[in-house]
């Protein structure tokens, strides 16, 4: 599903901006994450369990590395870029 597509433009984005600005304020994040993963989900099937591999990924690190001392967040982080750089060039030059 394109952002230009009749689909997203006439259903999803009314759908979602109703359910947005229904729920409570607080919920809204919970709102906007879950749309989003949604939006994924219906668009890329293939490509959302990695899409779920690389949340999960950096959500646990960050959450390690938080309160830890200087080295181990250095560590966490290059792991995380190392993930996010390596993924970006996989899918840009390997042939899947």
């Amino acid at each position: 599903m394109l952002f230009c597509s009749i689909e997203f433009i006439f259903f999803f984005l009314p759908v979602f901006l109703l359910i947005y600005f229904l729920v409570p304020q607080k919920l809204s994040n919970a709102v906007l994450f879950l749309g989003s993963l949604f939006y994924y989900w219906y668009g890329e099937r293939e490509y959302f369990i990695l899409i779920l591999l690389s949340l999960v990924i950096h959500y646990t690190l960050t959450l390690y590395s938080a309160g830890k001392g200087k080295s181990v967040r250095r560590i966490c982080l290059l792991i995380m870029l190392a993930y996010s750089f390596g993924m970006l060039f996989a899918f840009k030059y390997m042939d899947f």
